[in-house]
């Protein structure tokens, strides 16, 4: 494709920001990698392969030591397979002249005589020719996708032909072909696929001649528009929907020369369940907002009390609050309600979110010397109806005893909130504190 040089220059210039600016976050810090892209940027297969054919180009099929004993070269992006007829000796000696050009490009290798295998195939030499068969190492589990995952059925069953084909493709020998085909259904079996699905993948894949598999597929163009949406459980029926008016376009004058053909349908995956669990961000204090925010990476959060300003336990009037926390807070003195509006105030050295849980585990083994969980129990109130909020941050001071300010401050909002029995649930105040 030609561009003009002023879009040359536009996309070089993007690609370049793309390359030289690879973020990641470790442990709530920011880093920019210096050195190389990362392995999850769209065109970092695309940067490696161009590095890596410049790199062989140079320093390899270009050089006469390597030119004497090299028989075959093949490459896939930085994985090499080769054959050499000189000897192992000096195969490795040009090895060890590779990885002192670039300290951060260095090749490591494994030669055989008879069978090695490469990416996902094991390579025999048997007599005058090479036999190719599938390769799996001994720790490897069954990890096909199951027949009862939410994903779309055409590609369910779509899946068990290509691997059928993968193996028609890949197996040199029929007799060996034949049991790493039972094997393959035999896993798809495992993982709930149906007889039926499996028999039909079979009779397609067994209709196909090995020769035209190993050769180069020709691609077809198409004017087709291509349909991307997340994959939901109404994809289906918004399939249905555009195939059944997909005419209106087709006859509209300023549509009919683009939309020819009916759409081709592709689903984009939405985040499994580990994807959002692991890549919630975890919240800090913003110290433009009071009172107590959610972490948003806790069990906890949904027992939370959000805002700035919390409800007088017995006179009802709003009380500001000028704290600035999360779950993960600690040295704080905290507010506890249940569903009948009474509160108990807690303290503690440690994150809100690590008491709560305590206060949590109490009420579902019916610790009974737990005040909160006492009354819990008492009443039948639901684990998760407890709510809490952070009434205020201690700060730490070397030259006073940090335990007693906060049995003074939590002292402190026991009797400005009134939350001592029979009123809240606090049943006993600490008055050592002021010794």
């Amino acid at each position: 494709m030609d561009y003009e040089e002023n879009m040359k220059i536009f996309l070089m210039e993007l690609l370049n920001f793309t390359l030289m600016h690879s973020f990641f976050r470790w442990e709530d810090k920011w880093y920019l990698q210096k050195s190389g892209t990362a392995m999850g940027n769209p065109a970092a297969p695309s940067y490696a392969n161009i590095f890596m054919h410049q790199y062989e180009t140079n320093h390899i099929l270009q050089k006469e030591q390597w030119q004497q004993g090299l028989r075959l070269y093949l490459r896939y992006i930085d994985d090499i397979f080769l054959l050499w007829k000189d000897t192992r000796e000096s195969l490795i000696s040009n090895i060890t002249q590779l990885n002192q050009i670039d300290q951060r490009i260095q090749f490591t290798y494994e030669i055989h005589d008879s069978q090695i295998n490469y990416l996902e195939v094991t390579i025999k030499k048997t007599n005058d020719k090479f036999e190719t068969t599938l390769y799996s190492k001994t720790t490897d589990r069954n990890n096909l996708l199951t027949y009862q995952s939410f994903h779309p059925t055409p590609l369910k069953q779509h899946l068990p032909y290509s691997q059928l084909l993968r193996v028609k493709r890949i197996v040199s020998d029929p007799e060996e072909s034949k049991a790493q085909t039972q094997i393959i259904l035999n896993k798809f079996k495992k993982r709930g696929y149906p007889n039926e699905v499996l028999n039909a993948a079979l009779e397609r894949a067994q209709s196909k001649d090995r020769k035209t598999l190993l050769s180069m597929p020709k691609t077809e163009k198409t004017n087709k528009t291509t349909c991307v949406s997340k994959y939901s459980t109404v994809s289906p029926q918004f399939k249905k929907i555009i195939q059944k008016h997909w005419r209106i376009l087709q006859i509209e004058p300023d549509f009919n020369n683009i939309f020819i053909d009916e759409p081709i349908f592709a689903f984009s995956r939405a985040k499994n369940l580990g994807e959002i669990i692991k890549n919630v961000t975890s919240m800090k204090p913003n110290a433009r907002y009071k009172g107590t925010i959610l972490c948003k990476n806790c069990s906890n959060c949904n027992n939370i009390m959000e805002g700035n300003t919390i409800a007088h336990p017995m006179k009802g009037n709003r009380i500001k609050l000028q704290v600035n926390g999360t779950c993960d807070t600690k040295n704080i003195v905290y507010m506890m309600k249940c569903p009948c509006g009474k509160a108990y105030v807690g303290q503690t050295e440690r994150k809100l979110k690590t008491r709560l849980t305590e206060h949590k585990s109490n009420i579902r083994t019916k610790a009974l010397k737990s005040a909160v969980a006492a009354h819990f129990v008492e009443h039948n109130h639901q684990i998760n109806q407890i709510k809490a909020c952070i009434l205020e941050i201690v700060e730490k001071n070397e030259e006073t005893d940090n335990r007693k300010v906060l049995l003074k401050r939590e002292n402190h909002w026991i009797y400005y909130l009134q939350t001592f029995r029979p009123y809240g649930m606090n049943e006993r105040t600490e008055f050592s504190c002021y010794l």
